[in-house]
């Protein structure tokens, strides 16, 4: 507790992240500050992202996203906001190339880059079905979000992030992220971390015992597309991700917003539904969650708020 003047103890008020100075006495020096200072990071988290979509006959542009006022706030205010890339960022895309898919290919140039931004996205997930729609893409994709200072998890595995916020000390954040849709991987060089259910918990202990971090993030592409909500095996997966030790489980895939589950082993975000993206009527969630470091290394969760992408 702090103290306010010479002894005086603190009002007992919630505890939001910050410190106050409190009250000088003018008789008596006050006590050097020596309390811990919590990590109270803010963290926003959204559905899929795409720039172009080819179908077959040529590229299109996708629209320009019309977000709901409350949940582009949400993406801007947050200390930290993430959503999953669809398909690969290029400099020319191989029009050749994605003339032979057989379904849907998804991408962005370039310019898509200060758009994604302009949406408020920090960090994106890379490892989806769409990762490698352009051969040797996925690879050239993290190079150029590198040059653009825009972290992307998928290829290695995982990105770890520190974030500085609410008067602590740094948060240590590590995404892990995997896809359980196999990514069209012929002729692509660096493909995306590709599991099942038990390759999912083999692939997050690896990479939780090489980051040491205070805060995990499974971010997961899983599920059926279209579907309203998760199935069995997407349930019980997330109950052994959140016992091995993950705090947030972030899932996409379906184009849909589903179930957010906060429990007492974690948060489950089964699917963010869409961010931006030309697909059906492109529903999504941005959900705001804080994060809270404790003296004894344990992180508090607290789910904000789950704000629809568009406006009823």
């Amino acid at each position: 507790m702090l103290a306010v003047g010479c002894g005086a103890p603190a009002s007992q008020t919630a505890y939001d992240g910050s410190v106050g100075a409190g009250s000088a006495s003018p008789v008596c020096e006050q006590a050097p500050d020596t309390a811990y200072r919590s990590p109270v990071v803010t963290l926003a988290f959204a559905g899929d992202l795409a720039g172009l979509r080819r179908d077959g006959r040529s590229w299109q542009r996708m629209p320009d996203c019309a977000l709901d006022t409350d949940a582009a706030r949400a993406l801007a205010e947050a200390d930290l906001a993430f959503a999953n890339l669809e398909g690969p960022i290029v400099g020319v895309i191989d029009e050749s190339a994605a003339a032979r898919r057989d379904r849907v290919v998804l991408g962005s140039d370039l310019s898509n880059l200060s758009r994604f931004a302009d949406l408020g996205v920090d960090v994106v997930a890379l490892a989806n079905n769409h990762s490698c729609d352009t051969p040797y893409s996925a690879g050239e994709t993290a190079a150029i979000l590198r040059d653009h200072g825009l972290p992307g998890a998928g290829l290695r595995g995982f990105e770890v992030l520190e974030v500085a916020a609410g008067g602590g000390s740094p948060l240590r954040i590590a995404l892990i992220a995997m896809t359980m849709i196999p990514p069209r991987a012929d002729g692509c060089e660096a493909p995306p971390v590709f599991v099942d259910a038990d390759g999912a918990l083999t692939r997050f202990d690896a990479a939780r015992a090489e980051v040491g971090a205070d805060l995990y993030i499974v971010s997961i592409h899983w599920g059926d597309e279209h579907a309203e909500t998760p199935s069995p095996a997407q349930r019980d997966l997330a109950v052994r991700l959140h016992a091995a030790g993950a705090h947030v489980v972030w899932g996409h895939h379906s184009h849909t917003p589903q179930l957010v589950d906060a429990g007492t082993d974690g948060l489950t975000i089964y699917s963010a539904g869409d961010l931006c993206m030309d697909t059906h009527d492109s529903a999504g969630l941005v959900v705001v969650v804080t994060a809270t470091l404790g003296s004894d290394g344990s992180v508090g969760l607290t789910l904000r708020s789950s704000q629809p992408t568009q406006a009823d």
